[in-house]
């Protein structure tokens, strides 16, 4: 539709046809970015309306939910209540408990220092052992050194019988060869040498035991 211009400039750059021809120009590309304006204002519309409904939808979804949790909640609070004398008890159970966690935390505790006690003496037991084992490694050592010198004395002890045992055979021939039989001496013992006899009136001797006294003897030559 053509625009009726009831008024244009008389003189100067925008007079006459050239006026209406940029007037006309101006209207339609104001109308063309009013044209995109609510073409793009439409399509925004639309998105919030397909917004809108899926907001609504979810909220019908929510309330129905937020219904069935109220359901819930109603159950849960007659659960609660029907319970009620249960947590009473269980609670002075808990009561009862924390009562003896407290006192076997006090054993515990106890328990504790007596080990630690016990470990501290472990320890000093260890030392002694430690030097139990040490003295006797020393006196096996010892037992040992003893042992080899037992050995050499056994050996040394068997050589001074064998000499003994000779002396005393060459004391029996010299005596056979120096005393004479049927001497009567007297002899400090209980037990009188080889080849002597006690006069006691035994074995042919003279009884002279009442001449005597102590440990003193009359012996007689066989």
């Amino acid at each position: 539709m053509p625009i009726n211009f009831a008024y244009q400039p008389p003189f100067g750059r925008l007079s006459g046809a050239e006026f209406e021809k940029q007037t006309v120009a101006f209207f339609q590309r104001l109308q063309e970015q009013t044209d995109g304006l609510f073409s793009s204002l439409s399509e925004k519309l639309d998105t919030v309306s397909a917004d809108l409904q899926t907001l609504a939808a979810e909220v019908r979804q929510n309330t129905n939910a937020i219904s069935a949790l109220q359901d819930r909640c109603t159950q849960i609070e007659a659960d609660v209540t029907d319970h009620s004398g249960q947590l009473a008890q269980i609670s002075s159970q808990i009561s009862d408990m924390t009562a003896d966690l407290a006192s076997q935390a006090g054993r515990l505790s106890n328990l504790e220092s007596d080990v630690a006690d016990l470990e501290q003496s472990s320890s000093s037991l260890n030392e002694s052992v430690t030097d139990l084992q040490t003295r006797m490694q020393a006196a096996e050592t010892a037992i040992e050194t003893l042992q080899t010198k037992s050995t050499s004395h056994t050996t040394a002890i068997s050589g001074l019988e064998q000499d003994v045992s000779g002396l005393q055979a060459s004391i029996s021939d010299l005596q056979k060869k120096t005393v004479p039989a049927g001497l009567i001496g007297l002899y400090n013992g209980t037990t009188p040498p080889s080849g002597f006899a006690v006069c006691d009136g035994d074995n042919d001797t003279p009884d002279l035991t009442g001449y005597t006294s102590g440990s003193l003897r009359f012996i007689r030559k066989a």
